[in-house]
């Protein structure tokens, strides 16, 4: 019984790291908000934390079992007119995260590089999503919370439906805008990355 505690201790003292990390962050942000200049440097210093962390996380969680497979048979965007992607893999993914592996297969066949660039646009995809929301003061905050709600589980286990998330997001504001063309564009993106998304159409 010991055992297994000081093994699940274990194996969240990282998650419990970075958590206690950026909460000491946000504690420092908040009371430092007068300071304009210093509060980019505790975004950059939070968002680089958080792309080391995620974006070199390995081999972790369940999901990697269908994306590594995909990704490593995935044609170059030169070679997907020759290829048909869909008999490459025994999964059969959404068309544009298929189109997505394959832009980032041009550029490398590593798949912990993907992962990375993964990690990255879903920081930018956050930031569009809640800027609108959030002061800088509060970046760090957001980002404790984000992860303690399933933040993790969504950047290493859901690459698709985390995105598709985040785009509708983003669409949120062209409704109170009344765009309807805008919101239905990134609606659109988002349901070419998980079937998901048509739930977010009126």
């Amino acid at each position: 019984y010991n055992t297994a505690l000081l093994i699940m201790f274990g194996l969240s003292f990282p998650y419990l790291l970075i958590t206690s990390f950026f909460s000491l962050i946000a504690i420092c942000q908040l009371y430092s908000k007068e300071y304009n200049k210093i509060q980019y440097i505790y975004v950059a210093i939070v968002d680089v934390t958080f792309i080391l962390f995620i974006g070199f996380r390995g081999y972790v969680m369940h999901d990697w079992y269908s994306y590594r497979p995909f990704f490593d048979s995935a044609p170059t965007l030169l070679q997907l007119p020759l290829v048909n992607v869909e008999m490459t893999s025994e999964e059969h993914f959404e068309p544009l995260y298929i189109l997505y592996n394959c832009l980032i297969k041009t550029f490398t066949s590593e798949y912990e590089t993907f992962i990375l660039i993964n990690t990255v646009i879903d920081l930018a995809l956050l930031h569009f999503a809640f800027r609108r929301f959030l002061q800088k003061e509060s970046w760090a905050l957001f980002l404790v919370t984000y992860l303690a709600f399933n933040g993790f589980t969504g950047e290493m286990d859901l690459l698709r439906n985390t995105k598709s998330t985040l785009l509708f997001l983003i669409s949120i504001k062209y409704i109170e805008e009344r765009r309807i063309l805008p919101f239905i564009l990134l609606n659109l993106l988002a349901l070419g990355f998980h079937w998901s998304a048509l739930v977010y159409f009126p």
